[in-house]
Formats: C-alpha cells, sequence, structure tokens
C-alpha cells in the first residue's frame, strides 16, 4: 500500500487495516479523518487533513507514514 492509493481507498470508504495484529479503522468525513484502534475505547484521533493524519498518528510509535507500506486492509 502506498500513500495515494490508501488516501483514494479512504475517500470512497471506511477503511479497516492490520498492522502487527492490531486492527484500526479510517473514516473520512468529507472534511475530517477519524482514526481508531478497534476494541480499544477512547483511542480516536480526528485530523484536519489526509497529510495531518499521516504525520501524526502514530502506531506503536512510529508515524504512520513511516508504516503504511507494512499495514493489510482488511
Amino acid at each position: 500500500m502506498n500513500k495515494e492509493k490508501l488516501k483514494n481507498e479512504i475517500e470512497k470508504n471506511d477503511v479497516i487495516f492490520r498492522y502487527n495484529n492490531k486492527y484500526y479503522s479510517i473514516c473520512y468525513f468529507g472534511d475530517k479523518y477519524s482514526v481508531y484502534e478497534t476494541d480499544v475505547e477512547h483511542s480516536e484521533q480526528r485530523f484536519n487533513s489526509f497529510e495531518e493524519m499521516t504525520e501524526n498518528f502514530n502506531i506503536e510509535g512510529k508515524a504512520f507514514k513511516d508504516v503504511i507500506g507494512e499495514i493489510i486492509l482488511v
């Protein structure tokens, strides 16, 4: 997966992906991106742009932009 493909997919559908056996969801609301780890209460984070999300959302201490190539869409 690369950033451009992921962005296009998110803008069409809600996305669920797996990274290191944990599942995450990304929803796009037209002007905001919501990201959360499934099955973890209060883990939602909202971002104003795709770029902001990829820069500031962290998974296991890594910036999302650095692990996009390792995620698996489900």
